[in-house]
């Protein structure tokens, strides 16, 4: 087994364990824009996302189960930081994609709905991060 302790160190996009956590810390601040403009997603209806790379990310986010299962079942926990930075990637994608909070106020509920993702990719996130025995920052 070979171990960069200087990646490790490097708190950038090349370090696995920062980028997971680099997205979680995004998430938490896109949340804090929201909170800042008022904006309650609490009833946002996640039916009218349609995005390909919205459909990505919840494709992703609803295998959290089966992952765990499968490291668990075989032994196997290395199963657990893939998929983290594999949320990390499709998250940035859709980031890259798809405006959450848009300031076109015909878009709120578009917006709601993706805030609603965004929450559940930052649930998936913080769980992943703890059963690894990780911090999921809400700043960095």
């Amino acid at each position: 087994m070979e171990f960069d302790l200087e990646l490790a160190r490097r708190q950038s996009s090349e370090n696995p364990v920062f980028y997971v956590q680099y997205a979680h810390a995004r998430i938490r601040s896109i949340q804090r824009e929201a909170e800042s403009r008022g904006l309650d997603y609490s009833d946002g209806d996640v039916a009218c996302l349609d995005h390909p790379s919205e459909m990505q990310l919840v494709k992703k986010l609803i295998r959290l189960p089966d992952i765990i299962d499968h490291a668990a079942a075989r032994l196997e926990p290395h199963h657990l930081p893939h998929y983290a930075y594999d949320v990390a990637r499709s998250l940035q994608r859709f980031y890259e994609e798809c405006r959450v909070v848009s300031n076109d106020p015909s878009e709120l509920e578009l917006s709601k709905a993706r805030l609603l993702l965004v929450d559940a990719a930052r649930l998936v996130l913080a769980r992943t991060l703890g059963i690894m025995g990780m911090t999921a920052p809400d700043r960095m």
